[in-house]
């Protein structure tokens, strides 16, 4: 993919891995039942996180020696930052992108390359439910977010005016991770 890129635009400068899916099944019951839960972890964790880790890898090298590069990882705030139940590997993939996005900040920070995670809540998509819309509804801003708002963040973070910002987590969620008192 990286030589793709490389011969139809010349230097890869930018990475944007938005690569995510929750489960399609109850992983819950299988994590509790012993269903293929196995299987169900290893593919939420190749699909969500193990791509990310590739991709970055992937392309760490050439920025490394260009001394220039931006890394932006797309989180969810499931994981990191909350949780509901029934998609443990998700979560855990999740949370997963937030450390790697931190240990790569470290390892290639020397080198001019940033990298970040932004960590979208409730975002109102073409294949929202309508239960996530509900969701967002809840939220203190009372709306689901917009693939928009999303990303703006992104393409922040893969600009200029963020080269001093690197290893951070930036939740996009219109408050609801941090709002305490529920349903009044």
């Amino acid at each position: 993919m990286v030589a793709c890129a490389t011969d139809a635009f010349g230097d890869v400068d930018i990475l944007i891995n938005n690569a995510g899916m929750t489960a399609v099944s109850d992983s819950a019951a299988s994590l509790n039942r012993g269903g293929g839960f196995l299987g169900h972890w290893h593919a939420s964790l190749d699909r969500n996180l193990t791509t990310t880790f590739l991709m970055t890898r992937a392309v760490a090298g050439p920025m490394e020696s260009s001394g220039y590069g931006r890394i932006v990882n797309v989180s969810s705030v499931s994981g990191p930052v909350a949780a509901y139940p029934g998609d443990t590997a998700y979560h855990a993939a999740k949370a997963g992108i937030v450390g790697l996005t931190r240990s790569m900040a470290i390892d290639l920070a020397a080198a001019g390359v940033t990298v970040n995670a932004v960590a979208p809540g409730w975002i109102d998509t073409a294949s929202a439910s309508e239960r996530e819309r509900r969701m967002g509804k809840a939220a203190p801003v009372g709306r689901s977010g917009t693939a928009a708002e999303v990303a703006y963040v992104i393409a922040f973070l893969a600009g200029e005016g963020a080269s001093y910002i690197s290893g951070q987590l930036i939740t996009i969620d219109g408050a609801n991770s941090i709002a305490e008192e529920r349903g009044r």
